[in-house]
């Protein structure tokens, strides 16, 4: 019983351990991806934007062009610059979605490894607790002292008189 109570203790001990330094690697990462979510949350929204602004430029120019207007052909130059920075931002959007994705896989991995980590400990521990070593006891005439010697008297019910 009480070596179970000590194995215990000690595993719980070892957990606290483990689980701080388990729980800042964990809050570390789970800073990364809460800063690449946010980017790729920002740009989503910037590429959502860059092509409704192309989409707008694109048709005035073309509206333009058709109609006579001052425009030409060659103007829709700015129209091709227009889509390289949306594809640019779109590219960036994609990486900032694979490193969420790569953040989430570490938070995982780290999880994964906090609870093999536990197990072993636990398993540890069992096997301490079930462990027992018996140890010689030589007892000696020197291993015995008397450091008092008093005399007690404890009344008990055969020493009192029946009453009748």
């Amino acid at each position: 019983m009480r070596r179970e109570r000590a194995a215990k203790e000690w595993a719980n001990g070892e957990a606290a351990k483990l689980r701080g330094r388990h729980a800042t690697k964990i809050g570390r990462v789970q800073d990364a991806l809460a800063t690449a979510e946010r980017r790729a949350r920002e740009l989503e929204v910037d590429v959502g934007a860059r092509k409704q602004q192309e989409l707008m430029a694109g048709a005035g120019k073309l509206l333009s062009v058709f109609f006579g207007g001052r425009a030409s052909a060659g103007s829709l130059g700015g129209f091709a610059s227009r889509r390289s920075v949306t594809v640019r931002t779109g590219e960036r959007l994609k990486t900032a979605a694979e490193r969420a994705g790569s953040k989430e896989a570490e938070i995982e991995e780290l999880e994964d490894q906090l609870a093999d980590e536990l197990n072993r400990i636990v398993g540890e521990a069992d096997a301490k607790a079930r462990k027992v070593e018996r140890l010689p006891e030589g007892l000696e005439k020197s291993d015995i002292s008397i450091r008092e010697v008093a005399l007690v008297w404890i009344p008990s019910v055969a020493d009192q008189p029946e009453m009748t």
